[in-house]
Parts: C-alpha cells; sequence; structure tokens
C-alpha cells in the first residue's frame, strides 16, 4: 500500500465543481499524513519464521480475517460496506472519513474495546460505536460521501447490502396501468346469480389476423386486397358463367382477362366492378371550399345523435370492369347501374362498342356451395328445440328515458325464457351498438349510463351466456375489422364469467347441430344502401351472400385496412356458405330462407336483419337444429 503522501500527488485539479471536490480530498490526505505519528509500513508477504519482540499495545498487528496479512493498528482495514448489527435490523453506518475524525482516531487511545489479536496476549481494536455521532457531525459538514451501487443494480457482490436505503414511504410509486391492475370491486357491486351453462357458440373474429399488422403508415394502396378478391372469387365466378351461358356462347367466348373483351362478337369477361359516384364527396374540394368546415360542429352532434348517411348516388353514375390488365366502361341499363355497387367480383357478358365501351347484356357472380349438413336432433315431445336470442342496438333504450320500461320488459323475457321450457334460449347474441352514444352520459339520477349498461349486461350474463359484438356506434376502431369491447368498459360484466366480447365481424359454430353463421354490426348494408338505389336492407344482405362477400364496398366507401404480405388474402371473402347470416342495427325485422341444392331441407341460408331496439323494441330468436324456424317476441305488446 502506498503511503498516504505519495497518493495525494495527483495532478492539478481542473477549475469547477470537480476541481474543487478534488482539492478538498487533496487536503484531507495532507491533514491526515500529518496527524499521523509513524509512518505506515508494508505488510509483510510472509509470515516471519522466528518470532519476534511483542509490540506496544497501540502498534500491536492486527491479522486481517480475510488474507492472513498482519496490519499495523495504524493502517487497520475499515470496513468499506455496512455491517449488519446483530442487535438491530438496519445497516451500521460507514465510518466517518473526514480529516478531523481521521486524527481522533489516530490520537485518541484504545481503550473503548478490546478484543483478542491472533499472535499475541492482547490488544486493541477500533468499533463503529461512535460512527453515528461522527457520521451526524460529517453530514452537517456537508462532506460527499463515496459512491455505492444501489440496492438491485449492478454492484460487484450481490450479497453486500447497499448503503444508502431510502426509506419505502418515500419511493415513487411504480406507474399501474390497466393491464397491471384490477377494477376496482368497490365501485360495482355483485349480481346475485344462479349457475349459468357455458356457450354453446364457437366464434372467432373475421379480419382481426389478416389485419392486425396493418398501421396507420401502411393506409396506402388497396392494389393487393382487390388483386386478393379477384383471386379468391375468380374461379367460382367463371365456373357460374360456364354453368348459365357456356351452351349459349361459341368456344373461347369466356375470357379470363378483360383485356379479351374484343374477342368475339359476344364475350364474357370477369373482374372487380367499380362505381364512379359522381356526387360522392372529395374531401380536398370541401377543403378548400370552406377550411373551418372541420371545427363546425353540426346540430345533430349537440344533439347527441348520429346523422344518417346520404345516398352518394345519382343518374350520373358509371359502371366500369377491371382487373390487372384494363378497366373497361360498362354500357348498362339505369337500373343495373342503381343496383350494383364497387368492389363485386362478377362476369359480366357482353359486347364491345366501337367508342371502347362493353354492351352488357348479363351479369352473374359466384357459384354459391351449399352450407354443411347440419347434424341431426332429437325433440323432445312438445319441444321445438333450443334458440339463439339477437338483439341490437341497446344503448338507443338506455339513452332514452321515456324507452326505459322496456329494459326492464328485456330482462324479465330473458329470464323467463332461460328457464327450461319448450322454447328455451341457449344464448343471447348483441349484434351492434350495446354502448354507442352513452359514453359520457348520465341518467335521471346522474348515474354513468355506461355503468347503468355494465349492471344490466351483468344481468343478463346471470341467466344465460352472452355474446357480443361492436357496432359503428361503438366506442372501438372505426374502420372494419372492428375490436372486441375492451373489458374495462363492462368490467362486474366481464367479471361474470358468461359474457364473451368478439371482434366485428365475427363467425360461429353451434356445436351442438353444426349450424354456422356469420354476424356484423350493419355497417356493411347501410354502406351498401348508400351506394345503391332501390334496395332494401334484406335485399342488399342477400346481394352480399350471392358475391361472397362481406362487405364488397370496403375499402371504397367503407373503411379497412390493405392486406399485405407475400399471399394477400381478403378476410371478408366468405368461403364457407354460412346456415344464418346476420345484420344488425337495422330499422326493422326483416328474414328470408334461401334454399340450397342439399336434400335436407334444413341446409340454406337464413338472411337475417336485427332491428334496434330503439326503432323496434324485439327478440329475434332462431332454432339451433333449424335455421328456418324463426321467432320475433315483440316487447312492446
Amino acid at each position: 500500500m502506498a503511503p498516504p503522501s505519495k497518493r495525494a500527488k495527483t495532478a492539478p485539479a481542473p477549475a469547477g465543481a470537480v476541481g474543487s471536490l478534488q482539492m478538498m480530498f487533496k487536503k484531507q490526505a495532507q491533514t491526515k499524513t500529518e496527524a499521523a505519528k509513524e509512518p505506515p509500513t508494508e505488510a509483510p508477504t510472509e509470515p516471519p519464521t522466528a518470532p519476534t519482540a511483542p509490540a506496544a499495545p497501540a502498534a500491536a498487528p492486527v491479522q486481517d480475517a480475510q488474507k492472513g496479512s498482519a496490519l499495523p493498528a495504524s493502517e487497520e482495514k475499515e470496513p468499506c460496506t455496512p455491517h449488519k448489527d446483530a442487535n438491530t435490523s438496519g445497516d451500521v453506518p460507514m465510518p466517518d472519513r473526514t480529516p478531523s475524525a481521521a486524527a481522533d482516531r489516530a490520537t485518541t487511545p484504545s481503550s473503548t474495546t478490546t478484543a483478542k489479536t491472533p499472535g499475541s496476549g492482547g490488544g486493541t481494536t477500533n468499533s463503529h460505536s461512535d460512527n453515528k455521532a461522527a457520521q451526524g457531525e460529517a453530514k452537517a459538514r456537508g462532506v460527499a460521501r463515496p459512491f455505492r451501487f444501489p440496492r438491485g443494480g449492478n454492484k460487484p457482490d450481490s450479497a453486500t447490502p447497499s448503503v444508502i436505503q431510502e426509506p419505502a414511504a418515500a419511493q415513487a410509486p411504480a406507474l399501474k396501468t390497466p393491464e397491471k391492475t384490477s377494477p376496482p370491486q368497490e365501485l360495482k357491486t355483485p349480481v346475485a346469480r344462479r349457475p349459468v351453462g357455458s356457450s354453446c357458440i364457437k366464434a372467432s373474429a373475421i379480419g382481426n389476423d389478416a389485419c392486425s399488422e396493418a398501421g396507420c403508415k401502411d393506409w396506402q394502396e388497396y392494389t393487393s386486397l382487390y388483386a386478393a378478391r379477384l383471386k379468391a372469387l375468380k374461379p367460382s365466378v367463371l365456373d357460374e358463367a360456364k354453368a348459365v351461358w357456356g351452351s349459349q356462347l361459341v368456344p373461347g367466348a369466356i375470357q379470363s382477362e378483360v383485356s379479351g373483351y374484343r374477342k368475339g362478337s359476344e364475350v364474357v369477361v370477369v373482374g372487380v366492378i367499380y362505381k364512379d359516384l359522381k356526387t360522392r364527396p372529395s374531401v380536398v374540394k370541401q377543403f378548400k371550399e370552406n377550411p373551418l368546415r372541420s371545427r363546425l360542429v353540426s346540430a345533430e352532434t349537440e344533439s347527441g345523435k348520429a346523422p344518417e348517411p346520404e345516398s352518394l348516388t345519382s343518374d350520373e353514375d358509371r359502371l366500369f370492369i377491371e382487373d390487372n390488365t384494363m378497366r373497361v366502361k360498362l354500357d348498362a341499363a339505369p337500373a343495373l347501374v342503381a343496383s350494383l355497387v364497387s368492389g363485386l367480383v362478377a362476369a359480366v357478358k357482353g359486347s364491345a362498342l366501337p367508342n371502347g365501351d362493353l354492351k352488357v347484356s348479363g351479369i352473374v357472380f359466384s357459384r354459391l356451395p351449399s352450407p354443411p349438413a347440419l347434424l341431426p336432433q332429437k325433440q323432445e315431445q312438445g319441444s321445438s328445440g333450443r334458440y339463439l336470442a339477437f338483439i341490437s342496438g341497446l344503448s338507443g333504450l338506455l339513452s332514452n328515458e321515456e324507452k326505459r320500461p322496456l329494459v326492464e320488459k328485456l330482462q324479465n323475457y330473458l329470464v323467463e325464457a332461460s328457464q327450461e321450457g319448450p322454447n328455451q334460449l341457449a344464448e343471447l347474441v348483441i349484434c351492434g351498438n350495446i354502448l354507442g352514444n352513452i359514453t359520457g352520459a348520465t341518467d335521471a339520477s346522474g348515474r354513468d349510463l355506461i355503468a347503468v349498461a355494465d349492471d344490466l349486461l351483468a344481468k343478463f350474463a346471470s341467466v344465460l351466456p352472452v355474446m357480443m359484438l361492436p357496432g359503428g356506434e361503438d366506442p372501438t376502431n372505426y374502420g372494419l375489422p372492428q375490436r372486441a369491447l375492451h373489458s374495462w368498459l363492462l368490467p362486474s360484466a366481464k367479471s361474470s364469467g358468461s359474457v364473451k366480447c368478439i371482434g366485428n365481424p365475427c363467425r360461429g359454430t353451434i356445436e351442438s347441430s353444426g349450424l354456422m353463421f356469420v354476424g356484423h354490426g350493419g355497417q356493411p348494408v347501410k354502406d351498401l344502401l348508400r351506394c345503391s338505389r332501390g334496395k332494401t336492407p334484406l335485399a342488399a344482405l342477400q346481394l352480399c351472400l350471392e358475391a361472397r362477400h362481406i362487405a364488397p364496398t370496403a375499402p371504397d366507401t367503407l373503411a379497412t385496412p390493405p392486406v399485405e404480405g407475400n399471399d394477400p388474402k381478403d378476410p371478408f371473402v366468405l368461403e364457407q356458405i354460412p346456415h344464418l347470416l346476420v345484420s344488425g342495427t337495422h330499422g326493422v325485422v326483416e328474414h328470408r330462407w334461401l334454399p340450397s341444392s342439399s336434400d335436407d331441407e334444413r341446409v340454406g341460408t337464413q338472411l337475417l336483419c336485427v332491428p334496434s331496439l330503439d326503432s323496434q323494441p324485439a327478440v329475434v330468436l332462431v332454432n339451433l337444429s333449424d335455421p328456418r324456424d324463426i321467432r320475433v317476441h315483440d316487447l312492446a305488446a
């Protein structure tokens, strides 16, 4: 060990705070050197072979317990880390490092604590009995303490405790996020419920996996989406065209590309329909005409009512058919132009005109395969089977004080119909607008309407399983596919264990009967209606089934992210025809049975438009074993 005087010789300290600190340490080292009575000596590397004369008690060597080397008393090692006191649970403070304390330790008689030293008859060692007082004195003088690794950090010895410890009360609380915290239990009261059977539906969201990786930066081109749609549906459209017109056309008249529409007097081409909507609003034009338009608040927004989507059609609309080769304008009848929308994959029969247009004489869509066969069911005598209950637009009842009595009627009906009986309900499905425009609203008593909806759904779940998918007014993402409602919006309903939130659109299968259904919150049908004329919601839903696509107007007028990848797929293509196709949040109940070519009369597709409860307060029931059986329970009766 080098003498303190040599250790004190360092390069001149720079100016500033660092230089001042180095000068302070230099003065401390010089004071300690002057206070030492005799210079320190180097510790011997090997113990002496012959015994030496005993030294004075003040200079008795102290055995180093770690290295086994003898050190003079003046150079006794002071611990650099705190020691655990056997009588206390805290750390013993460090010895004082100030010059005055060093001088005191060098001159004070060693009579405070005695300890036996190996190799000698007696001796003294310095203890830490006065460390607290010395540390308080050093703290009062503002002497900096040496750096120590914080507890839990990167330190040389993980077993060495930290010197500086902050009290637990002074530590900043960890940031809590909804994923790491549990819902506040004092906000909701548990609902008394009887045992409820498990869900009979094996359901999954449509499109969330395909579009989950698409961010805002990727919303640029939709070429891959239309190409994937054409690739998926083109074979079945060609099969339908051959089955319908194959005997009427000459060989080679059915072209696989739009660019072959001039090859023959009458040809058939397959492509994607595009509708040029002349009255479609232009965002750029609106902003140029009125830059402050986006900041104005309309009367509908102030009243809390969502404006009805206005029609985008006009007499000047035009139709085109296109693929990856070219686009051709269609010369079609006005009724056909008014009934079609963009995004439909179709086969068009016609003849080329001198101006380059295609004169349309017929159009067909994809061939519809039969739905899967249903499982055989054993009907009990006097019972027609179990039913699925469909409702939508629950937020319309909660936001209207005059229609609040219908909420109690709905609850009472679900309690009665869920009991064992001839028409027992198996599960409740809510198709969109569960919370809707009630976000931030309160009822007459000042209670948050979301909390009211949460308690109501928890009561529903106490008697039967509930599955719900969001709609166009619910607090989730705007475009399709929509994410499921977050569980923190409905803590009591989710804690019941009988509520399942799922994305929009969704598909499901009834495990007991094999019945397949596809459902959504109504946005595809409503957007199709504003882009066409002369259609009802049921007719628009049937067009989606015939075209084998859930949302044909997406992404042209219905927001949806593009698909990417080496082999992109359109998530809304109906690869398998369901037994039940459901659309929610409409004005009235509508349903239509479309039979298939199967020998089983129960095999076909039931089209169902579920009304909003504020427009028509009704519960629509569908038989699990026979989708032809549709029943409507009117709550206003």
